[in-house]
């Protein structure tokens, strides 16, 4: 193991990556978005926040889309993990540690009720979505 810490821990890093590729291990969120920050932030970053939450959108809508029936099951998955490292991609940006406002926000279950499952009346609290036809 290399003795400077930040090679250190580039070498635990691909360590780990080579590991869960082994034993198909589930990737942490803290080390989804440290992967994605390392593949992207560089371009991100240039892009600012508020270009990159407009393509974090067409990947909403692309993913809206998915799910209204109008593509294969493959591209519905892939349209999940486009969502999902693009919203990662935003926290990065803003500087927002997602594991941590995650355990933060739901660690304890429904963060108003605080119950697993939740037992809110989301009758009550939020309207029914229309869906298109």
């Amino acid at each position: 193991m290399p003795s400077c810490p930040r090679l250190r821990d580039r070498h635990s890093s691909l360590l780990a990556r080579f590991h869960r590729s082994l034993v198909g291990e589930v990737m942490r969120i803290a080390e989804f978005q440290k992967l994605i920050e390392d593949t992207f932030g560089q371009k991100d970053r240039k892009r600012g926040v508020e270009n990159t939450f407009l393509w974090f959108s067409e990947e909403v809508g692309e993913l809206a889309r998915a799910i209204n029936g109008r593509t294969t099951r493959e591209n519905l998955r892939h349209e999940f993990a486009d969502v999902l490292a693009w919203l990662t991609t935003l926290a990065s940006i803003a500087n927002v540690d997602l594991e941590e406002v995650a355990r933060e926000r739901y660690g304890k279950g429904c963060p108003r009720c605080h119950g697993v499952p939740c037992r809110c009346d989301e009758a009550k609290s939020r309207p029914q979505a229309a869906r298109c036809g």
